[in-house]
């Protein structure tokens, strides 16, 4: 959003609740769209990616920051749709605990939904390998239908992710 409103491009933003906040540009849009994305929350991505292509028939950059924690199918039948209808980057953020899981015996709470999980003892290695052949599906499943994907932890900075693809998009 930043990088659009510096380049003065119109943006918009789509949460996965539904809303949507229609394409426009200026700081004040700008502001309307940041504060918007506090606290965005769990949300059907179905709906989410349905949503998104009926309002927006022109193609357009698709950026989508997400955990990406959806049943595989509904993710595949989502991310599917976006690429054959818009240019897409994927912006995967996970923590870092996740990436390098030590946890065993502990009990995991998803801070959007208060779901807890438990972790059975010596099951560290079994959720690393879990985790990361998710997170392999995805990033093969989008550039293999020329996407682009990143993979960004939480406890990093995503500026230097997010400048690096839009470099290679050409926009700055």
């Amino acid at each position: 959003m930043f990088s659009a409103n510096r380049l003065n491009y119109r943006f918009s933003l789509v949460k996965m609740s539904g809303e949507i906040i229609f394409p426009s540009k200026g700081i004040n849009h700008l502001l309307r769209c940041y504060y918007a994305t506090k606290g965005m929350g769990e949300g059907d991505f179905q709906r989410s990616v349905y949503n998104l292509v009926s309002n927006f028939k022109k193609r357009s950059l698709v950026v989508l920051i997400s955990d990406l924690e959806f049943d595989w199918y509904e993710l595949q039948r989502g991310l599917g749709t976006l690429l054959r209808f818009h240019d897409l980057v994927v912006f995967h953020i996970l923590s870092g605990e996740e990436w390098n899981f030590r946890l065993d015996g502990k009990i995991l709470v998803d801070v959007e939904s208060g779901r807890k999980v438990p972790i059975s003892p010596n099951s560290a290695k079994f959720y690393r390998d879990m985790i990361r052949k998710w997170a392999e599906g995805i990033k093969n499943f989008v550039l293999q239908r020329n996407g682009r994907y990143s993979l960004i932890f939480s406890d990093t900075t995503i500026e230097s992710e997010i400048r690096k693809i839009i470099e290679t998009l050409g926009v700055i």
